[in-house]
C-alpha cells in the first residue's frame, strides 16, 4: 500500500558568519538602482553581494521556456534573469564552483499575488539544472519578516531603508523637472549623479543628508519652461512591472513623451504596508516579540524619511507620501483591508491621486495578475463616482503591444481634456481658489 508523504516547505541551511569571506549573496528582482543600494548595505556589512545583471530580452526568454505559460511575467522575468546568469557562471569556470559561490537572496510572502511563490519556481528551476546545493533565502513578509531578515546579520535594514527614501526622492524630483527640462537629458543627468552618490553614503554607512541637499540645488539649476500645462496622471498598479522600465516598456517617459506629467508610489510604500501588515498578524497571534520589533523598525523608518522629507521640503510640488493607514482608509468603500496585497494600496492611492488633483489613473500589471484584476474592476466604478476620470489598463507579459502608443495617446488627449473642463469649472465658481491644490500638484 502507498505511504502518504506529507508536503513539507523548503528550509534552506543556515547562513553562517564563517562563508562570509568566500560566498557571495546574489539578488535580484529590483529596479537596478536599489539593487545598487542593497550591495552597499551588504558591502558595508563585510558581505559579498552581487546584484543579477538588467533585465533583458534573453531572459524573457529563457523564462518563458522553463516557466507555465499562465505565470506573471516578473516570475518568467525573474527565473530567466537567474538562470541566464548561473549559466554565464558555469561557463567560465565550473559548476561545482558556482555552487559553492552563491546564495540567492529574494522574498517571500503570503496572499493573493503570486509573489510568494516566486521562490518555490527557482527553487524548483535550480535543481531542475543540477543547482540543488545553491541555498534560496527568502524572508517572509507575512508577520516574520525582520526576525528573518536576520540571516544577514547586522543593521541592514536601517541601511537599506536610508538608500530607498533617499533614491525615492530623488525619483520624485525627476519626474517633476524632467517634463519640463529645456534641455532633455538634464534632468536624468543629475538624478544618476545622486543615485550613486546616495549608495555611496549607504556604503560607507553614512545617512544620505549631505547627498540630498546637493540633490536639491542640483535640480534647482536644471533649466526648466513654465511649470504646468500639462495633465497629471496617477500610475497605480504591480510594483515590480510599475517600478522596471523594460518590463513596462518605459511607460513613464513615453507618457510624458505625450505631454504629461507622471506621478508613481514609492517603493517605501510597500515596505510601510508589510510593516502595517505584519503588526496586525503578529499581534493577533500572540507574537509579542515580533510586533514590538515591528513596531520599533517603523517608527526608525518614519523618522528616518521625515529627515529626509525636511530637506526636500518647499520643492516637491507632489507632496509628501501619506501614512499607509490613510491610503487604506480611502480603499475601504471599495475594497476590505482584509484583501492584503497591491490591490488595496492601488485602490487608495487612486483615490489619493483624485483627492490631490490628477487628471488621469493607470493601472498597470502584469498578464493574468488577480489582484491587478480585481483593481482594474473596481476602477471601472471609482471612475464613476469620481466624475469620469480617464483610467488606461496597461497589461504587460513581455510582447511588445504595438497598440500601447495608440491606447496611451489618445488617454493622454482625454486627462487633458478632463484637466481643461475641471480647470474651467473651477474658474467659474465665485470665490473659490486653486491656491492650495496648485502648490500640491
Amino acid at each position: 500500500m502507498a505511504t502518504i508523504a506529507h508536503y513539507t516547505a523548503y528550509k534552506p541551511r543556515p547562513f553562517t558568519r564563517e562563508e562570509r569571506e568566500t560566498t557571495t549573496i546574489l539578488f535580484g528582482g529590483l529596479t537596478w538602482k536599489h539593487e545598487r543600494l542593497v550591495q552597499g548595505a551588504l558591502h558595508n556589512l563585510n558581505y559579498k553581494a552581487e546584484p543579477l545583471p538588467n533585465i533583458s530580452r534573453a531572459d524573457l526568454d529563457a523564462g518563458k521556456e522553463m516557466i507555465d505559460v499562465g505565470a506573471c511575467c516578473p516570475t518568467i522575468f525573474t527565473t530567466g534573469n537567474l538562470v541566464n546568469f548561473l549559466k554565464s557562471e558555469v561557463a567560465a569556470r565550473s559548476q561545482q564552483e558556482v555552487v559553492n559561490k552563491y546564495v540567492f537572496l529574494t522574498a517571500g510572502a503570503c496572499g493573493p499575488c503570486r509573489f510568494g511563490q516566486y521562490n518555490r519556481y527557482h527553487r524548483l528551476i535550480l535543481d531542475e539544472l543540477g543547482y540543488q546545493d545553491v541555498p534560496v533565502y527568502a524572508p517572509d513578509q507575512d508577520g516574520n519578516f525582520y526576525r528573518e531578515l536576520n540571516i544577514v546579520n547586522g543593521n541592514f535594514p536601517r541601511l537599506g531603508w536610508w538608500g530607498i527614501c533617499g533614491i525615492d526622492l530623488l525619483e520624485k524630483r525627476l519626474r517633476e523637472v524632467r517634463p519640463y527640462e529645456k534641455n532633455p537629458g538634464d534632468a536624468e543627468k543629475v538624478y544618476w549623479e545622486f543615485v550613486h552618490k546616495v549608495c555611496d553614503a549607504v556604503t560607507a554607512k553614512r545617512f544620505p543628508d549631505k547627498e540630498l541637499r546637493e540633490a536639491k540645488e542640483a535640480f534647482r539649476r536644471v533649466p526648466v519652461n513654465p511649470i504646468g500645462g500639462r495633465p497629471i496622471i496617477g500610475v497605480v498598479g504591480e510594483i515590480y512591472v510599475r517600478s522596471n522600465r523594460f518590463s513596462n516598456e518605459n511607460m513613464v517617459k513615453k507618457l510624458e513623451a505625450l505631454g504629461a506629467e507622471v506621478r508613481m508610489p514609492t517603493i517605501g510604500e510597500w515596505i510601510y504596508y508589510t510593516n502595517f501588515c505584519n503588526k496586525r498578524k503578529t499581534w493577533e497571534r500572540g507574537q509579542i516579540g515580533d510586533y514590538f520589533r515591528t513596531i520599533t523598525s517603523d517608527f526608525f523608518q518614519r523618522r528616518d524619511e521625515k529627515k529626509m522629507e525636511n530637506i526636500i521640503n518647499g520643492d516637491m510640488r507632489s507632496g509628501h507620501e501619506p501614512p499607509v493607514k490613510e491610503i487604506i482608509e480611502r480603499a475601504a468603500p471599495y475594497l476590505h483591508d482584509s484583501f492584503e496585497g497591491e490591490a488595496v494600496l492601488s485602490i487608495g492611492k487612486s483615490l489619493e491621486y483624485i483627492a490631490h488633483g490628477c487628471h488621469g489613473i493607470v493601472n498597470a500589471m502584469p498578464f493574468t495578475c488577480m489582484p491587478g484584476t480585481v483593481v482594474n474592476a473596481i476602477l471601472k466604478r471609482l471612475r464613476e463616482n469620481n466624475s469620469n476620470i480617464p483610467y488606461l489598463h496597461m497589461v504587460y507579459e513581455g510582447a511588445e503591444d504595438t497598440n500601447a502608443n495608440t491606447r496611451m495617446e489618445a488617454f493622454v488627449h482625454q486627462a487633458r481634456e478632463f484637466m481643461e473642463r475641471k480647470d474651467a469649472a473651477s474658474s467659474v465658481q465665485p470665490g473659490k481658489s486653486n491656491k492650495g491644490k496648485e502648490a500640491h500638484v
